[in-house]
């Protein structure tokens, strides 16, 4: 086939048109998104246990419900969290029982067999798919947030109706809701109790179908209608009629307080609402975006006088950041190709290898589209990274046609009987066909096993080895089908002193270079222990840098971002009014820094800075958050935690905070550490976390610890007495009519043009419950019709009691979270040195407790021990395709020994640069080693090919790296080059990709070492002890 495209070179041109025109598709036709969306291997589960405290529900046969959960085939881990009134369950689950439907109808079966509360709402059992908006759209101005709800509401069904958008969801909405407040006072003088009023006011709001009756032969049904919309139409209801005719209104016990919105968003200082859009199947990232940008500036002649929109968090910006990177870098990298080869080869050699890259690379956009992957920044990673490793293919095959046309045009200046030119091209083809065939699928080999890795995150990485997998086949496709073809007719440039200066100085350059290392190469021969001694120390010295703590070790890479979130929990007991002053406080010194860097657009850090309250669960602390948007731009080398810090020293110290957290990340979650801690005895345990978390905040690297199922408040535990009892009242009866005063229990919603309100009633503020005394005031209505205080009838006790409660494989547990602090004594804490530390230390300490691992960190584990596993495996597969090739059982085991020395040089290269080494590190680390197995592959089937013809060992060792170092080296130094622009780039947006260039371009170096003189020596070595037979 090979000789057949080579001497049919339109076949090959049409070959390479129809690689281009359909990767020009499939560019055009696949779809683009900021990451890619991925289905969780895990089951969500929300079970509404209302007006039940967390210790109640725990008592409702939870314990038993894990343990059949945990039975179930595919089932791996089960956390359980209870809070007040609602208890939710993450149930993680192997990777093949998450893609079988059944499993959520097995946990839904066993869910419905709980005993819950009468007129509790369903369960909810459903897996989460990580599907991020495009954008969010803010709808701002001086208006009141009432006004700013309803033009959203308007401005969301118009965006609804775009065929761009999928989805359209208000983001993190605001709250508004209308209240009856009871006063206690006067429901005891009418002898009513909460209950009643709030049965009353439900049992007016329901529709009743209550018949039907003809008139004139027209059928006709016969409805209550109580579909009123307006707050004003809630009415003054009777609530209760005496026989003597005397009413009891709603006025009469309490006071309706009109609509107000809580929780509200501030967008640059100003009041707004924000719509949280989401993409269409077929409509990718950069096009919503564009048309999200076309419809503001459509709508703006009709907004409101004052009302303006925005776009906060566009995160088609950072695919467009990846994408501005891979151009930049790829046109670079196509540049110093075709320079260097034209230098060392000739232009027409230069053009034609150079193509390649564009080649494979509209290759695998071509394997992306139909195998229905897409465009993310998970995937433009994969091609700056396979940058590196596309130009190996085709630099080898045509130095080898090279080298053979200049023999060819040597021997016809001695002998014109020759066969035909372009069999020199098909004869340098066939020399390195099988070790470059063999050395392209060895390095698939590497990346196959990432296509399978487990877990979330491993899911969202498989883009990665898809992507290297097809360009290296493309690329094997132009180099042995198409290069040939275009190369059959070029006429190599030899050598002469008439010549180009330039180029006779450039090739000299590396005539000297080879002869240089010829030399040392014979040297090394004669001395193979001292390679051997160099090499290794070098390979020691890596261990100890890793040992010792100079490299850190971050399996989950921290992402650069573009935001900085302050999130506020105040303490316990704080008001509304208290969290709304330290929101401004944030707000008003986030807006100073904005003004700082306003005046000069070029620089300008700080975009836009948006403020909202936190949704509140029922008795947790007050929370909101205070975020501030930078520049994407690449100009921008301020990093976010830069600013961060500077904004919390601004603040400073604001009393009335339990913790103030400043997050600058993509992946925020990262920036904590946190572990479980498990007992038998839930007594036990919250004493041993109570401990613990004293312990951890004196430590170094700990900004603060967080304690979930541990945090005991302060409670009133109350039982119905003697004298309760004697009148029929149950602890159920008490329960409700109190919840209905102390609970805020909505009674129904309002649909209303900013959309629905719920009505809540509660006590007013005036007669609320402050203290022991106020609660036992509350009355309580006997089944007698009689109004009796709670004291009278219930004992009331105080007690210390976990709001919330945690449980980890059906064991009671406390979730331990280490917010860490972001200096080098922090970076402790997200080692893996800590975990073992820890573990002794509750050993040792804390009798009957366990420490136990969360989701993430086993996961990461998951992923490690499958990497390495499968590195192992793969590193066998290569070792029988070479074995094959090299026809030998000992000389693959070569190849193999030089594979470390690639990782070491990625590793000291990281400890050069003051780089983690990360999970992309990895990634690149692959890419190495399926480099160092190219190159040696190539070099000992040239040594194979001379010993065949009955050369002397070394001097087919000394022959075999002087026919290949032009090759090793012009790879070497275009891969390398193309990298340092990514290594020394200072963007933000770059840095994350910056572990990957530094494995590629220190491992590469290394690997070159390792070629040119540690293999020649270790096979010199090896084959004078074995007395090596060829056959």
């Amino acid at each position: 086939m090979i000789r057949w495209f080579t001497l049919h070179p339109i076949a090959a041109n049409i070959l390479m048109a129809l690689i281009i025109c359909a990767g020009i598709f499939a560019t055009q036709s696949i779809r683009t998104e900021v990451i890619p969306q991925v289905q969780v291997d895990w089951l969500q589960v929300n079970i509404p246990f209302p007006g039940m405290s967390s210790h109640g529900i725990e008592t409702q046969g939870v314990e038993q419900l894990e343990r059949r959960i945990m039975a179930l085939n595919g089932v791996d881990d089960v956390t359980t969290t209870i809070q007040q009134g609602q208890l939710q369950m993450q149930v993680m689950l192997n990777a093949l029982a998450a893609k079988d439907a059944g499993i959520k109808s097995d946990v839904r079966a066993l869910i419905d067999a709980l005993d819950r509360p009468k007129g509790a709402l369903s369960p909810t059992v459903f897996q989460v798919r990580i599907e991020p908006a495009v954008a969010a759209l803010a709808i701002k101005g001086p208006h009141e947030y009432q006004d700013l709800q309803a033009l959203s509401e308007k401005l969301k069904r118009e965006l609804e109706r775009l065929p761009e958008v999928g989805d359209v969801s208000f983001y993190h909405p605001s709250e508004q809701e209308a209240t009856i407040l009871l006063n206690i006072n006067a429901l005891k003088r009418f002898g009513l109790s909460a209950a009643e009023v709030g049965q009353v006011l439900r049992a007016g709001r329901q529709s009743f179908d209550v018949g039907a009756f003809e008139e004139q032969g027209i059928s006709y049904r016969l409805l209550t209608d109580t579909s009123e919309s307006l707050v004003s139409q809630i009415g003054n209801p009777i609530i209760r009629q005496y026989p003597n005719g005397t009413q009891v209104f709603l006025s009469d016990v309490s006071t309706i307080v009109l609509p107000t919105f809580t929780q509200g968003h501030r967008f640059n200082g100003e009041n707004a609402v924000l719509l949280a859009v989401k993409s269409s199947r077929t409509t990718g990232l950069v096009e919503l975006s564009n048309r999200l940008k076309q419809f503001m500036v459509e709508v703006d002649p009709i907004l409101p006088r004052g009302v303006s929109l925005d776009v906060w968090q566009d995160t088609s910006k950072y695919y467009k950041a990846r994408v501005e990177i891979l151009i930049e870098n790829g046109f670079y990298g196509f540049l110093l190709l075709f320079v260097i080869l034209t230098l060392s080869l000739q232009w027409r050699f230069a053009f034609w290898v150079s193509l390649g890259i564009p080649v494979a690379f509209l290759g695998g956009f071509i394997v992306l589209w139909m195998t229905g992957y897409t465009l993310n920044m998970v995937s433009l990673f994969a091609f700056i990274l396979v940058l590196g490793i596309l130009v190996d293919d085709a630099v080898i095959v045509g130095d080898s046609i090279y080298s053979q046309q200049i023999k060819w045009l040597l021997k016809k200046q001695r002998s014109p009987l020759l066969p035909p030119y372009h069999e020199a091209a098909v004869q340098g083809v066939k020399i390195v066909v099988q070790p470059v065939v063999v050395a392209a699928l060895t390095t698939m080999i590497m990346f196959v096993p990432l296509l399978f890795l487990p877990g979330d995150e491993g899911r969202m990485l498989r883009a990665i080895p898809a992507v290297v997998i097809a360009t290296l086949a493309f690329s094997l496709i132009e180099s042995l089908l198409i290069l040939p073809a275009h190369l059959r007719n070029a006429v190599p440039v030899i050598p002469s002193p008439k010549k180009d200066v330039k180029l006779n100085s450039f090739q000299k350059g590396l005539n000297d270079f080879k002869e240089e290392c010829v030399a040392c190469v014979q040297w090394n021969c004669r001395h193979p222990w001292l390679m051997q001694a160099v090499f290794i120390g070098f390979f020691a010295f890596m261990m100890f840098v890793l040992a010792s703590g100079g490299v850190r070790y971050s399996f989950f890479a921290k992402i650069e971002g573009d935001l900085a979130v302050a999130q506020v929990s105040m303490v316990e007991g704080a008001s509304q009014s208290d969290l709304d002053a330290v929101l401004n406080r944030l707000e008003a010194t986030a807006l100073d820094i904005q003004q700082e860097h306003k005046h000069d657009p070029d620089t300008a850090q700080i975009k836009n800075v948006l403020r909202k309250h936190m949704p509140r669960v029922s008795g947790a602390a007050l929370m909101g958050q205070v975020a501030i948007e930078m520049s994407t731009a690449g100009s921008r080398e301020t990093p976010a935690e830069a600013v961060a810090l500077a904004w919390k020293e601004a603040v400073g110290e604001i009393p009335g905070v339990d913790s103030l957290t400043i997050q600058t990340s993509l992946n925020p979650e990262r920036n904590s550490t946190s572990f479980y801690l498990t007992s038998l005895s839930r007594q036990n345990l919250e004493q041993g976390a109570l401990a613990l978390g004293d312990w951890l905040r004196q430590q170094a690297g700990v900004e603060s610890v967080e304690l979930n199922g541990a945090q005991l408040q302060q409670q009133v535990v109350f039982d119905v007495n003697a004298y309760g009892r004697s009148l029929g009242l149950s602890p159920q009866d008490l329960a409700q009519q109190v919840r209905v005063i102390l609970a805020e229990e909505v009674l129904y919603d309002l649909q209303t043009p900013t959309g629905q309100i719920p009505v809540k009633m509660k006590v007013s503020s005036a007669d609320g419950v402050q203290s022991l005394r106020d609660l036992a005031r509350i009355p309580i209505m006997t089944p007698q019709g009689q109004s009796l205080s709670l004291g009278d009838v219930a004992t009331l006790k105080r007690d210390r009691r976990p709001l919330d409660i945690t449980r980890h494989q059906g064991i009671p547990s406390v979730q331990v979270i280490i917010n860490r602090t972001s200096d080098r004594a922090g970076q402790y804490w997200a080692g893996p040195l800590w975990r073992a530390d820890l573990e002794r230390q509750i050993q040792n300490h804390f009798q009957g407790i366990e420490f136990v691992k969360n989701m993430f960190q086993q996961e990461q584990k998951q992923i490690e021990e499958y990497l390495i596993v499968s590195f192992a495996l793969a590193l066998f597969c290569m070792y029988a395709l070479m074995s094959i090739v090299l026809k030998s059982y000992w000389m693959p085991l070569l190849i193999i020994y030089a594979v470390p020395f690639g990782l070491a040089g990625a590793v000291i290269g990281h400890w050069v640069m003051h780089l983690p080494f990360t999970l992309y590190s990895m990634i690149g680390a692959f890419a190495v080693s399926g480099i160092v197995v190219n190159d040696n592959l190539v070099l000992l089937d040239r040594f194979h090919q001379r010993r065949d013809t009955g050369e002397p060992i070394m001097s087919a060792i000394v022959g075999a790296v002087s026919d290949r170092v032009r090759a090793v080296a012009l790879t070497t130094i275009t891969t390398v080059l193309g990298m340092v622009p990514l290594v020394l780039e200072t963007s933000i947006q770059s840095q994350f990709l910056k572990p990957m260039a530094v494995s590629l371009a220190f491992g590469i170096t290394t690997a070159t070492l390792v070629t040119l003189f540690l293999v020649p020596a270790t096979l010199a070595l090896f084959s004078k002890r074995l007395q090596f037979d060829p056959n």
